[in-house]
């Protein structure tokens, strides 16, 4: 008995498929959803100011030390005080 050769069949991907052939196949696509527009600022509710928060006792240390590494600071007090007023004042505290 011959044995039977197993023919292989070509694969075909979605790049090789006809266009015209799975257009009659697919349901109309639905336009996109609208997206929700910001209201204009003049009709927008006023926003409360937020108070600046206070550095914590980590972020100035670790202020201090760089101010340290950086070879610009004079003592550990010098440090640690220029390290507050420079922290202090980029978060919008007054002097």
């Amino acid at each position: 008995m011959a044995a039977k050769k197993s023919e292989k069949k070509p694969i075909v991907t979605a790049s090789a498929v006809d266009e015209s052939s799975t257009n009659a196949q697919r349901p109309a696509r639905k336009p996109p959803a609208r997206v929700a527009v910001a209201a204009a600022p003049e009709t927008l509710a006023p926003v409360a100011p937020v108070a600046p928060v206070a550095p914590t006792h980590d972020e100035i240390r670790e202020r201090a030390h760089a101010i340290h590494l950086g070879g610009a600071g004079g003592s550990s007090v010098d440090n640690w005080l220029r390290a507050e007023r420079d922290i202090r004042s980029e978060r919008g505290f007054s002097a």
